[in-house]
């Protein structure tokens, strides 16, 4: 991905996972063509190969529309892999089975008088639905078998409702085939977490921070919980490095001011004293938020959300799992121009070179 001084994002990679549909990605081309600040390719992926072929088709014939601001190629990627590589952006779009497994899950109940949100996974339509995303847990951990590192990043859900996305994250993550692979990851092939904002609420919920495994948490263990000011807040923060102790912040020294975007109603820092006490003796606190003078401080101004000891993230006791509200991976060369700071954490790119 390019920026140029106006600016605008050239050579943008955008994986679609989920190519083939109709009216989600019929729209997504449509919005594309019609924003002039990007341009790229886009890649379609989908089991169904010739829906995607026929999308691809479609997304060019927009994009060479003469009310078309913006140029994009598409192609059809033969493999999840082949579209993923190299993508600077994700777009999914897809739901467990079929268009005619939909229409008896969604349309058969409505005739005995039952109706239920496509989503919905509750009610004579909704359980089969739930059963068919038992093959995308499998895949997931067979996945988690090749990897090196898990990475959960954030995301709104149901409007952003009370625990967020990382009550569902860590629902997914307590499946036992998913359990059994975060653990070999962890336990056994020295491999990395990130979890960023409601991956950070999910590494929480799970234990993996500040226990570095996943168990039954309980009221002993710590939370984040909403921010002290009673609403949401985004906005750009000041973080200091409290201590590097983590594979993903080796290439920042203690001490170390970062600027980060923080988006978030639940994401004030909550836990007994003396574990926060433990956690600093162990290094476990890697950021707080700092106020202009890089001192940690409880200041709404400067912590968003309240935090005690203005902890931003924690790791686990080795620190190959790290959880952090600000988010990191919100950042490129071109962004932030109005307001100054140091962005550049470098938290994937330590955690690349952790494995070379």
């Amino acid at each position: 991905m390019i920026f140029e001084m106006n600016p605008r994002a050239k050579e943008l990679k955008v994986a679609y996972i989920g190519g083939g549909s109709r009216g989600w990605a019929w729209g997504f081309m449509m919005d594309l063509a019609m924003d002039e600040a990007m341009c790229g390719t886009v890649r379609l992926y989908d089991i169904d190969r010739p829906a995607a072929e026929r999308n691809k088709i479609i997304g060019n014939k927009i994009s060479a529309h003469p009310d078309a601001v913006s140029r994009w190629e598409y192609e059809v990627s033969d493999s999840l892999q082949d579209a993923l590589t190299g993508a600077d952006f994700v777009v999914i779009s897809i739901l467990p089975g079929t268009f005619e497994e939909m229409r008896s899950d969604v349309h058969l109940p409505e005739r005995v008088g039952v109706y239920q949100p496509v989503g919905d996974t509750v009610g004579a339509g909704g359980f089969m639905r739930a059963m068919r995303t038992i093959p995308m847990y499998v895949t997931f951990a067979e996945a988690i078998r090749e990897a090196q590192m898990i990475f959960i990043p954030g995301g709104f859900s149901g409007g952003d409702e009370p625990d967020g996305s990382g009550k569902f994250i860590t629902a997914f993550f307590r499946s036992a085939a998913i359990k059994e692979g975060v653990t070999d990851l962890l336990d056994c092939r020295d491999g990395l977490m990130l979890g960023i904002c409601n991956g950070f609420q999910a590494l929480i919920k799970l234990g993996l921070v500040p226990y570095g495994r996943i168990i039954d948490t309980d009221e002993s263990c710590p939370t984040l919980t909403f921010n002290a000011i009673g609403r949401h807040q985004s906005r750009i923060v000041h973080t200091r490095v409290a201590s590097n102790k983590s594979p993903w912040l080796r290439l920042t020294r203690p001490g170390e001011v970062y600027s980060v975007p923080i988006s978030h109603g639940e994401g004030r820092f909550y836990a007994d004293e003396a574990l926060i006490k433990k956690l600093a003796e162990n290094g476990q606190i890697a950021t707080q938020y700092v106020d202009l003078a890089g001192c940690a401080t409880g200041d709404v101004r400067f912590n968003p959300n309240g935090s005690m000891a203005a902890i931003e993230g924690i790791t686990s006791p080795d620190g190959r799992v790290l959880g952090k509200m600000g988010h990191s991976e919100r950042w490129n060369s071109g962004l932030y121009k109005n307001v100054p700071g140091n962005y550049d954490i470098r938290i994937f790119e330590a955690g690349v070179k952790y494995f070379k």
